[in-house]
């Protein structure tokens, strides 16, 4: 399927869901596409005064559009979102906490609401546009809410810049142009956003039934997202998940739970929520309400996160150090390291960690 212009609008949409629940839970499908080209091929939704708009990838030919097609007067849009903070696994209303809080921090920027998602729909990033930020307090406000990659729009085209947060490995910074277009209002679960849908599975056979109550998922996923104008029936079937399931995202597909690997999660959110409790300060404005993803602080000009993470099949915490968008260092610290210590010496011990990463004794913070 072309990455800009699907060929047959009504065709459904291909769900990426895990037919067997019981089947290697805590384990995300591998992306349809690699991870740093997501931010080349991905399409936008756009609201503005005059009307929903779609930004995609221009083909051969195509004459590339500036922010001003949009936003009259405007020379630079960044888009941010909230969603899947450093790519780990969340729930839909994880997420639409995340992307509740992004608005309350963005609302005196007057922010256009926008949506990033994958061609094939297999994902979705609720996500606003801000017109005229400089790019550095993008940056700053991207790594805020732990998001490896923002996007910049200008009157070069559209590029991905990274944030330093994780290692986005091959990610290209260029411009590339791109085209407005109106946007499709339609169904989201077909490629062209082209109604009625038509449902997957059914109410006969186990994998019928959780095919069914995935597509159910992954079309409240897009409602949630688009909405729908066509006239799709309400109800396809009575099925539903009785395990928590993550939303698919550019990282990888539907997960889901797995109660050990939530549970040595929760662990790790549990130190972070120790270690960044009693310090605060070093935050600079961090709202220590929102603890549930990440930390992300600066000082003397760098920036760096800790942030929940699994490495070799451990949890923990990865700590990473950058500047001006560039990663340049990161360490990690597993769940069993910091069980073996008492609260106290947890936090010394990362924080004596974060130090030597960034070349700066804690306790000067």
């Amino acid at each position: 399927m072309s990455s800009t212009a699907p060929e047959s609008p009504n065709t459904p949409i291909q769900i990426p869901w895990v037919l067997d629940p019981m089947s290697e839970p805590g384990c995300r499908p591998d992306p349809r596409e690699p991870l740093a080209t997501s931010w080349r091929t991905n399409h936008l939704r756009i609201t503005t005064d005059s009307g929903v708009f779609t930004v995609r990838p221009a083909q051969q030919g195509e004459t590339s559009a500036t922010p001003d097609a949009l936003f009259p007067g405007t020379s630079r849009v960044h888009i941010l979102t909230a969603w899947n903070p450093a790519g780990l696994p969340k729930t839909l209303q994880d997420n639409i906490s995340a992307d509740a809080e992004l608005w309350s921090w963005e609302q005196d920027d007057d922010p256009s609401p926008a949506v990033v998602y994958g061609t094939e729909h297999a994902w979705v990033e609720p996500s606003l546009a801000l017109k005229d930020h400089t790019r550095s307090d993008a940056l700053r406000d991207a790594h805020r809410f732990t998001q490896p990659v923002v996007l910049e729009w200008d009157s070069a085209g559209m590029r991905p810049l990274a944030t330093g947060v994780v290692d986005v490995s091959g990610l290209d910074e260029t411009p590339y142009p791109v085209v407005v277009e109106p946007a499709p209002l339609g169904c989201p679960m077909t490629v062209g956003f082209v109604g009625p849908c038509r449902s997957a599975g059914g109410p006969y056979g186990s994998r019928a039934i959780n095919a069914a109550a995935m597509w159910q998922q992954h079309r409240a996923l897009l409602v949630s997202a688009f909405g729908c104008a066509d006239q799709c029936p309400r109800s396809h079937g009575g099925a539903i998940a009785l395990e928590n399931a993550y939303v698919p995202s550019r990282f990888g597909g539907w997960q889901w739970a797995d109660r050990r690997a939530d549970a040595q999660r929760e662990e790790a959110m549990g130190h972070l929520g120790w270690i960044g409790d009693g310090l605060v300060l070093a935050f600079l404005d961090w709202d220590p309400e929102y603890i549930n993803s990440a930390y992300s602080g600066e000082h003397d000009g760098r920036q760096f996160t800790i942030v929940p993470s699994r490495q070799s099949g451990r949890w923990g915490l990865i700590l990473t150090h950058s500047e001006e968008g560039r990663l340049l260092g990161s360490r990690f610290v597993s769940n069993e390291e910091l069980r073996r210590l008492g609260m106290e010496q947890q936090r010394d011990h990362v924080w004596a960690t974060l130090g030597e990463l960034i070349g700066s004794p804690p306790r000067d913070w």
